[in-house]
């Protein structure tokens, strides 16, 4: 079976105030984390490609670690606004790539290819 291409966005691990802002139904941040985690490996192989399109987690260094490891897939990085104190060195032990912004190339049937670009743009209301 060929690999699965995922995209997810706006993870905010770590981030005790998104489930407040967010309405997000946890009582805390570490039962939240624990519930993406959970998703996510449910749902991602190791053999499928996940596209993070920004805003991965809200959180020191050590526990950003902790996280990934324990992720499936390939996983691939937009820069989010809430990326910017992502240890970059310590993330692309995990990450494939971390980029702003990216054209990806899904090929399909008939020679024919998707074009899907990448990007996390944060709206202010």
């Amino acid at each position: 079976m060929a690999p699965k291409i995922f995209f997810t966005a706006d993870l905010h691990l770590g981030h005790s105030n998104i489930i407040k802002y967010c309405n997000r139904p946890f009582q805390t941040v570490e039962e939240m984390n624990e519930k993406f985690i959970e998703n996510w490996n449910d749902t991602v192989s190791d053999r499928d490609e996940i596209y993070v399109v920004g805003d991965f987690a809200f959180m020191g260094t050590k526990h950003v670690e902790e996280m990934l490891k324990r992720l499936k897939g390939r996983k691939y990085l937009i820069r989010g606004n809430h990326d910017k104190g992502l240890n970059e060195t310590m993330a692309l032990k995990y990450f494939d790539w971390i980029k702003d912004y990216y054209l990806l190339k899904v090929p399909e049937r008939d020679n024919q290819v998707q074009k899907i670009v990448l990007f996390h743009y944060a709206l202010r209301t």
